[in-house]
C-alpha cells in the first residue's frame, strides 16, 4: 500500500530477508518498533550503537545481560540506579574503589575521551547531515542509476567514521581506561572475595593524612589506623590491604577469644555524666583507671616500678604506694605508714605521734617524748633515763 505521505507494508506469517553485503537504513524522523513476541539479535563481528541523543530503555520483566569478557563502562555525567530491591553475586570477587591520589588522572583521563571520542560526534553529525541533504522530497519509487546519488555513497562514509569511532574505542580508549585502572591509588577501597574475606579501608587524600582499614574473615578482624597514608596493596588488581604496619592496630580471633590492641596510647571511656564515669589509659610504660561518682573517686595507676591505689570522697582520702622495696600509706593528710626492707614507720603528724620499727631497734615519739628500745636496754627521752638489760 503506497500513499502520497508514505509506504506502509502489512503481512502476515513469516517474514524472511536475507541480504550479502552492506546494508544501510536511514531514518530522519521516528523509528517505532513493537516486537509482540521474542526478538533475537545475534551479531557474529562488532555491533556498534552510537547514540547522539537520549537512550532510554525500559523493562517490565527481568533485564539480563551477559558477559563473557570485561564490561566497561564510562559516564561523564550523572549515573544513578534506583530499586526497590538490589544485590549482586559474584564467583569469585568484587572490588571498587573512590579517588585517586593522582590529582589529575580522573580529569586528564576525561579529557583523553573527549578527545578520542566525543569530539568525534560533530563529524559523524556533519556525516548524516550530508546524507540528507541528497535525499529527494519526492513521493513514489526511487530507482538507483548507475551514477546516481540518493545518500548511498555518502552514508557509506558515514559509516566509515563511525567505524573509526568504535575502531578507537576498542584499540586505545578502553586499553587507556584499563591502565589507568590499575596504575593509579584510589583513597578509599572496598573488596569482597570468595575466599570469605572482606576489606574496607582509607587513605589521606583532599589534604587529609592518616589510614584506617579493616580486614576480616571467618576467623576474625584486624582494625588498623596510622598517622601516614600508607599504600594500598593489590592482589590481581584488586585492594586486599595496607601496606606497612600501623601505629594503632586491633586484632580478635575466634580461635581463643583474645582481643589484641597495639597502640603508643589506648583510652577508654565509659560515662553517664561528667560525675559519673570511668576511664582508663594504657601507654608501653604506664596504666591507669579512674571511677568517678559525684565527689567520690577510686584510682588505680601502675607502671614497671610502682604501683598507686587511691580512693577520695569528701571527707578525706586514703592512698597506697607499692615499689619493690617500698611501701607506703596514708590516711587523709595526717596520718601515713612506710614499709621497708629494714624498717617500719607508723606516724600521727597532727600530734608528732610516730612509731619506728627496724631489724635493731624500736623507738616510740609522742612530742618531744620518746622511748628507743634495742639490744642494750630501754632509753627514755634520750640518755635522761636509761635501763639497762
Amino acid at each position: 500500500m503506497a500513499t502520497d505521505y508514505g509506504l506502509a507494508k502489512i503481512s502476515n506469517g513469516t517474514h524472511y530477508e536475507e541480504h550479502v553485503g552492506e546494508m544501510i537504513s536511514l531514518v530522519f524522523g521516528e523509528r517505532l518498533g513493537y516486537v509482540g513476541s521474542n526478538q533475537n539479535n545475534v551479531v557474529q563481528a562488532i555491533n556498534s550503537d552510537f547514540q547522539l541523543a537520549k537512550a532510554n530503555i525500559t523493562g517490565l520483566d527481568t533485564q539480563t545481560s551477559l558477559q563473557q569478557v570485561d564490561d566497561i563502562r564510562y559516564v561523564k555525567g550523572m549515573a544513578i540506579d534506583v530499586a526497590q530491591m538490589g544485590g549482586g553475586a559474584y564467583d569469585q570477587s568484587f572490588g571498587v574503589t573512590a579517588g585517586s591520589s593522582e590529582a589529575n588522572v580522573f580529569s586528564d583521563l576525561s579529557t583523553y575521551i573527549n578527545d578520542n571520542v566525543f569530539s568525534k560526534a560533530s563529524k559523524i553529525a556533519t556525516s548524516l547531515a550530508d546524507v540528507r541533504s541528497v535525499i529527494p522530497n519526492s513521493v513514489g519509487d526511487l530507482h538507483l542509476e548507475k551514477d546516481g546519488e540518493l545518500g548511498v555513497d555518502k552514508a557509506v562514509g558515514f559509516g566509515t567514521d563511525l567505524a573509526s569511532v568504535v575502531d578507537q574505542i576498542t584499540k586505545n580508549v578502553l586499553p587507556k581506561i584499563i591502565s589507568t585502572y590499575q596504575k593509579m591509588s584510589p583513597y578509599s577501597a572496598f573488596t569482597i572475595n570468595d575466599k570469605s574475606d572482606a576489606f574496607v579501608g582509607t587513605r589521606g587524600g583532599n589534604g587529609k593524612n592518616g589510614s584506617v582499614g579493616m580486614l576480616m574473615s571467618p576467623t576474625g578482624f584486624t582494625l588498623s589506623a596510622d598517622a601516614s597514608n600508607r599504600a594500598f596493596t593489590k592482589t590481581s588488581d584488586l585492594v586486599t590491604g595496607f601496606s606497612g604496619d600501623a601505629a594503632v592496630s586491633m586484632q580478635a580471633t575466634t580461635s581463643n577469644a583474645t582481643l589484641d590492641v597495639t597502640a603508643s596510647v589506648i583510652n577508654m571511656t565509659a560515662a553517664k555524666s561528667s560525675s559519673q564515669k570511668s576511664s582508663s589509659s594504657h601507654t608501653a610504660s604506664n596504666y591507669s583507671v579512674e571511677t568517678v561518682n559525684g565527689q567520690s573517686k577510686t584510682s588505680v595507676n601502675m607502671s614497671s616500678s610502682n604501683m598507686t591505689l587511691e580512693a577520695a570522697q569528701s571527707s578525706g582520702s586514703s592512698s597506697i604506694s607499692v615499689q619493690s622495696s617500698e611501701v607506703k600509706g596514708a590516711v587523709g593528710s595526717s596520718t601515713s605508714m612506710v614499709l621497708s626492707n629494714s624498717s617500719g614507720t607508723l606516724e600521727y603528724k597532727s600530734t608528732s605521734s610516730k612509731v619506728v620499727v627496724s631489724s635493731s631497734s624500736a623507738k616510740l615519739s609522742f612530742g618531744s617524748s620518746n622511748v628507743s628500745v634495742d639490744v642494750s636496754g630501754v632509753s627514755i627521752n634520750g640518755s635522761n633515763l636509761k635501763v639497762l638489760m
